[in-house]
């Protein structure tokens, strides 16, 4: 429905526990979203505007990622200049 009405979308696949241990969860969230904006361009979308939602865990991880925005502490196998906020 979101794509009909003009939105890029993406489903992400983030790694799970127990075979994946914290903090895996959020840094392949943050992966997603920089590359989301990287790429923005590229797929019709608007860099300047990323959102993120989900359910239960995702969900918990949507809610991480909007209060940790560019945050080093979640984006250590990301280049310097990834955009997750």
């Amino acid at each position: 429905h979101l794509a009909e009405l003009g939105w890029v979308c993406l489903s992400v696949q983030y790694r799970t526990s127990p075979k994946h241990r914290w903090p895996r969860q959020i840094i392949d969230v943050k992966a997603a979203i920089a590359w989301a904006r990287a790429n923005a361009d590229q797929c019709g979308g608007d860099r300047g505007f990323v959102a993120v939602a989900g359910c239960s865990a995702g969900g918990h991880m949507a809610t991480l990622a909007g209060l940790s925005p560019n945050d080093p502490q979640w984006q250590q196998r990301l280049p310097p200049s990834a955009d997750t906020s």
